[in-house]
């Protein structure tokens, strides 16, 4: 049996002894940490995620020109199709760094600054 929806999911967990089923808690990562989680969608490639103030950071490098931006929700998310499926709904707010840097380092620092402007507010 394939899991691919919500429904999927349910008639799985009933299909199971609820004995034997148990939802697992979200992973706890540390605040502040980039983790690399690599991938590729396009030209987009070499992604890494951290947690930081609420929000989940993606932070990615652009294959054509060997550049970095991010993006960020307010939102923890533990994968990038998580973060992906969150954002695309529009119930959360989110930041799109808007330019492209030489470093991941400096792209997430940019984001993180735009992310405490906000709290700021």
């Amino acid at each position: 049996m394939s899991i691919t929806s919500e429904d999927d999911l349910q008639e799985f967990k009933k299909y199971l002894n609820q004995q034997n089923y148990k939802e697992l808690e979200p992973e706890e990562w540390e605040e502040d940490e980039l983790i690399e989680f690599g991938g590729k969608i396009g030209h987009i490639c070499n992604n890494h995620m951290a947690h930081y103030k609420g929000w989940t950071i993606i932070v990615s490098l652009d294959s054509i020109d060997k550049d970095w931006s991010s993006i960020a929700l307010q939102k923890l998310c533990y994968s990038i199709l998580d973060f992906t499926k969150e954002n695309s709904k529009g119930n959360y707010n989110s930041i799109l760094l808007g330019e492209f840097l030489s470093t991941k380092e400096e792209a997430y620092n940019a984001i993180k600054n735009k992310i405490d402007e906000l709290k700021a507010i």
